[in-house]
């Protein structure tokens, strides 16, 4: 069964990135980011962040949810590796969190053609859950390259670190990667531990999340657990009447 987040929940948290969004960044930055999430909001807040539930979050609104968490997770990521000795000084928060929000953008799209489309083979959405598929009328790209490609649409520069945080944010074991995290040359490792952070956070949050889609006993999600308690109280209602 597909894991649903509600018109409500979806709201709130594109209301919510929002916020962050006016809270977290400053100056042209700040402005650029907000043009470009009211460009593409509706679009973002409904996007599934991959093609089947095997994943995590492939269902409207997953997208949004998954760069909601991660930016959380960076947040309290950059305060612990700092407690424990990490030199955060060569980047800022900001910088950190700026990453983590726009780490997937190129799930988007482009500006006119989803990346992800409804997959139209009820075959594989009955047998293998896959409720999404690669649309191919696309360019093919990397998600993160196109995620870089968004950015440089809309004029939002980035610094080194940023750059490479982003295209090596699905960390050492995805083919590419390697060089940005392993090297013989002290001098070939990255400047700063941006890069591990969101590394750190991106397979975090989607275990997480894969968890929760498809483990109702760990499912975090609010709604979802309103919607147990009430059908819980509902069951004992009709017990009491049944048998008291």
């Amino acid at each position: 069964m597909k894991y649903k987040l509600t018109a409500e929940q979806i709201s709130e948290n594109y209301n919510t990135l929002i916020e962050k969004i006016e809270d977290t960044f400053h100056g042209e930055r700040k402005t650029k980011l907000l043009k470009l999430f009211n460009e593409i909001g509706e679009r973002f807040a409904l996007a599934p962040a991959s093609t089947r539930s095997g994943f995590h979050n492939a269902f409207p609104g997953g997208l949004l949810l998954h760069t909601l968490t991660v930016m959380n997770i960076c947040d309290r990521m950059y305060d612990i590796w700092t407690e424990f000795g990490a030199n955060t000084s060569l980047f800022t928060k900001e910088s950190l969190l700026f990453v983590a929000l726009c780490h997937d953008l190129g799930k988007l799209g482009n500006f006119k053609d989803d990346y992800y489309i409804e997959n139209d083979s009820s075959w594989h959405v009955t047998n293998r859950q896959e409720y999404y598929k690669i649309n191919p009328t696309i360019v093919n790209m990397k998600h993160e390259h196109r995620s870089l490609w968004i950015l440089n649409q809309v004029g939002i520069e980035l610094n080194e670190e940023e750059f490479v945080s982003i295209i090596a944010h699905s960390g050492a074991w995805n083919e590419g990667n390697e060089s940005y995290f392993f090297s013989f040359d002290k001098e070939k490792l990255p400047k700063s531990c941006m890069v591990f952070i969101l590394s750190e956070a991106d397979i975090m949050a989607y275990r997480i999340e894969h968890e929760q889609e498809n483990n109702p006993k760990s499912n975090l999600n609010k709604e979802v657990q309103k919607q147990k308690k009430e059908e819980k109280r509902s069951a004992e209602q009709i017990f009491d009447d049944l048998f008291n």
